[in-house]
């Protein structure tokens, strides 16, 4: 894609896909000091939007498959574990 970008991943013995990963979870770690929902929530998007990016390019998107579906499954129960302790207020 881009020649610096490439020669740098191969002197790393990287994919390029890998490195855009990391990118995202290094990025997304940022938003967990704000509350720990509000950074799962981040990181599933962003792998969602990586994976929908790799598949339409062709590229490997296994890895940000399963990223996305392990931070899908850390978002709902976090929000699970929040929705059982509350209790039922119905609006008036």
């Amino acid at each position: 894609m881009w020649p610096v970008f490439d020669q740098i991943a191969g002197n790393l013995a990287v994919t390029f896909e890998n490195i855009i990963l990391l990118l995202l979870f290094l990025g997304g770690l940022v938003f967990y000091a704000k509350d720990f929902k509000i950074g799962a929530m981040f990181h599933f998007f962003m792998y969602a939007l990586a994976f929908m990016w790799f598949f339409a390019t062709g590229r490997d998107y296994s890895n940000s498959l399963i990223l996305m579906f392990i931070f899908l499954i850390i978002m709902s129960i976090s929000i699970f574990a929040v929705a059982k302790t509350q209790t039922r207020a119905g609006l008036v």
